[in-house]
């Protein structure tokens, strides 16, 4: 990319606003006064960047988007126990749970159970091999409530802590199911304004050349319930010659 689409500035500008209106609403209602909420990047296309693809990518990020509590299920291959071991030896401490594929299918068959198990964990993972079987295992309020698995190439001969830890903390995660835009989380609102920018700065680089700048019609940020806010629309770093002819021409 020969130039930043977006600037520091006006990253700052928005994070504010988008601050400025989580705390006028959580003055309103005291529920929510203390949870961070996430920041998602939103990209406009203007035709669909190919197709369809449910399997979450990862870019990485200098900042991590989780907090160090973070609690993680993984899912794996059987047997569970040789999963089970290897993240207890690595002391992989955000790992919280180890489910094969095995006791997924008996244990969490009723919809009451799949449920609760979606509950009970920040973030869940899956060993790569695996991913195909899920949504039938999981059930379609995982796939609904944007709680798709991580996918993890994992290996019993390799280790596995940097592998988990880095899709935790070193990584934002993006999918594509069709449609004119893409969203991807990139931070949560209790972070440091520098290190959201940053974070933005990465997922923008990413994704310019993920989706071609061509295809591209708008950038910006929003949270769950803000407006969005703008950050880059196409002919913004037109230069002001040519966007006078196009004026002109119109």
């Amino acid at each position: 990319m020969s130039q930043q689409l977006v600037t520091d500035s006006q990253i700052k500008a928005a994070v504010t606003a988008l601050r400025k209106f989580l705390d006028q609403n959580s003055k309103k209602s005291d529920l929510f006064a203390d949870d961070a909420s996430p920041i998602h990047l939103i990209i406009s296309l203007q035709s669909p960047i190919g197709p369809k693809r449910n399997k979450p990518k990862c870019i990485s990020v200098p900042h991590a988007i989780y907090p160090d509590s973070t609690s993680v299920c993984l899912v794996v291959r059987d047997p569970q126990r040789t999963w089970k071991d290897k993240v207890s030896e690595e002391d992989v401490t955000c790992v919280k749970r180890v489910i094969g594929v095995d006791k997924l299918r008996r244990k969490y068959k009723p919809f009451e159970a799949r449920r609760e198990l979606m509950k009970q964990y920040d973030v869940f993972m899956a060993d790569e091999a695996v991913l195909p079987i899920l949504p039938k295992l999981l059930g379609k309020n995982f796939f609904v409530a944007k709680r798709l698995p991580l996918p993890l190439p994992l290996k019993a001969t390799k280790p596995v802590k940097k592998i988990i830890e880095d899709a935790a903390f070193h990584s934002a995660w993006w999918s594509y199911g069709g449609g004119d835009s893409v969203a991807v989380r990139i931070a949560y609102s209790s972070q440091e304004v520098a290190e959201i920018v940053s974070n933005v700065q990465a997922v923008v680089t990413a994704m310019h050349g993920i989706c071609e700048e061509a295809k591209i019609l708008s950038i910006g940020l929003k949270t769950t319930d803000s407006l969005l806010l703008p950050l880059w629309e196409a002919g913004d770093d037109e230069p002001e010659e040519t966007s006078h002819k196009k004026r002109r021409t119109a």
